[in-house]
C-alpha cells in the first residue's frame, strides 16, 4: 500500500473504486441482514424458542385388585371402574370366603376363595375406596403378593373391620351368582359360604345397623344357579412361597388386636 493512506478504504476511495467485493447489494438486502442479526442475539433466541413438549404418552400407573364379592360382576365393574380390565381368575390358597351381611375374607388354611384379578387405574382404585367405606371405617385395604412369570405383583384387595356373621340379601347375593358366571369361577365355594353364614349366624351391632340402613333386605337361604363340586384348575400366576407359612393372603390383624 502507497505510504499517507491510513488504510486501504481511504487509497480506493480516491481511485474511485468499489470499498466492498462481490455483486452490488440491494438497500433491502441490508435490512434483511440487520433482522436476521437482531433475531439471532442469545436473547431473542431463548425469547422465540418455541417449547417442544413430546407427544409420547406417559405410560398408565395401573394397579392388580383381587375381587372375591360383588365386584366379579362384570357390569358393577364397568359402572364402578370404567377403566378396570378384567384379566384372568385366581383361586387364593389358605383363604375363606365369608359373609357379614356382603363378602369378606378370612386366613383359614387348606381352604381357597374364589376371585378375580382387576387391573385399575388409581381413579378407579379411588372410587373403589368410596364404594367400599374405607374412609368411614367399614372396609380397610390389603394387599397380597403373587408372583408371575418375571415378577411378583403387589395385588390389592378390601378386608372388612367388623368380625360378625350374617347372610346376604337376596339382591346383593344375585350380583355376586352373576360376578361367578362373568369369571368362570365354581360356584360351590359361593354355597359352602352362604350355608355357613346360616350356620354361624352372629349378627353384631354394626351389622344390624348396616341391614337396617339398607332397608332390611330379605336375606338369601339358597342359590339360584347350581353348584358343581369344587373346581381345583390353577391360575399361571402362583402365590409367591417366600411369604410365611400363615398363608398365601397376608392379612393385617383385626382392629382389636392392632389396638392392643
Amino acid at each position: 500500500m502507497a505510504r499517507g493512506y491510513k488504510n486501504l478504504s481511504e487509497w480506493m476511495a480516491e481511485r474511485n473504486m468499489p470499498t466492498t467485493t462481490g455483486p452490488k447489494r440491494e438497500p433491502w438486502q441490508d435490512r434483511a441482514d440487520d433482522i436476521t442479526r437482531e433475531r439471532l442475539t442469545p436473547e431473542r433466541v431463548w425469547k422465540d424458542r418455541p417449547i417442544v413438549r413430546s407427544t409420547r404418552p406417559e405410560p398408565e400407573v395401573r394397579q392388580l385388585y383381587w375381587a372375591y364379592g360383588s365386584n366379579l360382576n362384570a357390569a358393577q365393574m364397568e359402572k364402578r371402574c370404567p377403566g378396570a380390565k378384567y384379566r384372568r381368575a385366581l383361586y387364593v390358597d389358605d383363604c375363606a370366603l365369608v359373609f357379614r351381611g356382603v363378602a369378606d375374607v378370612t386366613v383359614k388354611e387348606g381352604s381357597r376363595c374364589p376371585g378375580a384379578l382387576w387391573s385399575i387405574t388409581a381413579r378407579d382404585e379411588a372410587k373403589l375406596d368410596r364404594y367400599e367405606g374405607v374412609g368411614s371405617g367399614a372396609y380397610r385395604k390389603s394387599y397380597f403378593k403373587l408372583r408371575g412369570n418375571k415378577k411378583v405383583y403387589r395385588v390389592l384387595f378390601y378386608q372388612m373391620n367388623d368380625e360378625g356373621i350374617q347372610p346376604p340379601s337376596e339382591t346383593y347375593l344375585k350380583t355376586i351368582e352373576q360376578g361367578y358366571v362373568d369369571c368362570g369361577l365354581d360356584p360351590a365355594y359361593l354355597d359352602v359360604a352362604l350355608q355357613q353364614s346360616w350356620a354361624g349366624k352372629d349378627v353384631t351391632e354394626y351389622l344390624a345397623y348396616r341391614h337396617r340402613q339398607r332397608g332390611a333386605p330379605n336375606l338369601a337361604k339358597d342359590l339360584i344357579i347350581t353348584p358343581r363340586s369344587p373346581s381345583m384348575t390353577d391360575d399361571e400366576i402362583k402365590p409367591d412361597t417366600s411369604e410365611p407359612a400363615q398363608g398365601t393372603i397376608l392379612l393385617p390383624p383385626p382392629a382389636a388386636e392392632a389396638a392392643s
